[in-house]
């Protein structure tokens, strides 16, 4: 159980600790996050919040859930209130490894959309970063009739006619530097996973690198992760994989939707209302008319701060561009 990856964990920290990292390497920034999970405090407030606690790519903090479900208790208006609906993808922490194949994100948006049903909404606005920008954007096509809108923080593009302004073409510089020097993980993950997680399942410190790594690359910071990204929020995020045994699981939805050629594509455009938030420090950043000609855009805000993880990063800045949004749809 828990208990017994934590002790796992212990041992793999003693055998970094007998030989000192390079100064400025991963190592050296790993070790002490590594050595952080086997405080007390950090292993008491990681299960104290283990029903509580939901981690999927949609990338939303526990606190951003109390404060759309509750805005009132932090200092917002109550018809900003929702009901919240927070599934974990299947492969992913605490919906357990999937046992057979098929889960790439049309799978997951029509997963999603019967779970609505059967909860009993009608009518409802889907949210979603990363992944959940890839489910929710499907959710657009397969269940058009309940949906009332999505709103995405990462946003997919196709290219357009439209005039690029100059802030847009350094997106593209910086998205093309990406796709050329930062998709290693997305190659191995979406063609080989299953060798990958044979070394990311066995090895703590593994996993920590491996996750880390993309932490560090995709947040919005000046040198210091911490300034982005809470170490807890890290923490939970490591173990949540660690002790569901999931790492492996998770990287399949690569591979999956590979497969069914849906990557960061869809099959046709979105008619259903689409808001975007665009961050910074975020990895894709198309231009505005890029994601015209794939979206029924109605919203395109730009913020001069955040990153890929938004939901951690900028809570307050994501939660008031969402919660503009769905007053036009109410």
């Amino acid at each position: 159980g828990a208990r017994r990856k934590l002790a796992q964990l212990r041992q793999v920290v003693m055998k970094l600790r007998q030989a000192p990292p390079q100064a400025g390497s991963l190592q050296a920034r790993l070790q002490p996050l590594v050595a952080n999970a086997l405080t007390e405090k950090a292993v008491t407030n990681f299960l104290n919040d283990l029903i509580a606690f939901y981690l999927i790519k949609v990338h939303w903090e526990l606190i951003t859930k109390r404060w759309m479900r509750n805005p009132v208790a932090h200092g917002g208006d109550a018809a900003d209130a929702f009901h919240v609906v927070v599934p974990s993808l299947p492969g992913f922490g605490f919906s357990g490894p999937t046992t057979g194949p098929g889960w790439d994100v049309k799978a997951v948006a029509e997963a999603w959309a019967e779970l609505m049903s059967r909860l009993g909404f009608d009518r409802y606005l889907a949210q979603g970063g990363d992944w959940g920008s890839f489910v929710s954007t499907w959710l657009g096509l397969v269940d058009p009739e309940h949906l009332a809108g999505i709103h995405l923080n990462m946003a997919v593009g196709f290219p357009g006619d439209g005039e690029l302004t100059e802030s847009e073409g350094v997106d593209l510089a910086e998205m093309g530097e990406f796709l050329a020097n930062g998709c290693a993980y997305q190659e191995i993950q979406g063609k080989n996973p299953q060798t990958l997680a044979y070394g990311l399942a066995d090895s703590p410190a593994g996993l920590a690198g491996w996750i880390l790594e993309k932490f560090w690359a995709w947040t919005d910071h000046d040198g210091n992760l911490f300034d982005a990204v809470s170490e807890q929020a890290i923490l939970d995020n490591l173990t949540s994989y660690w002790v569901t045994g999931t790492i492996g699981s998770s990287t399949r939805i690569y591979f999956e939707t590979m497969r069914t050629g849906r990557f960061a594509t869809h099959d046709a455009k979105v008619e259903v209302p689409t808001a975007v938030a665009q961050f910074p420090a975020e990895i894709t950043r198309p231009p505005r008319s890029w994601v015209e000609a794939g979206y029924n855009l109605v919203r395109y805000t730009r913020f001069d701060r955040g990153g890929h993880f938004a939901a951690l990063e900028e809570p307050d800045l994501l939660i008031g561009d969402l919660r503009a949004f769905a007053r036009t749809l109410r």
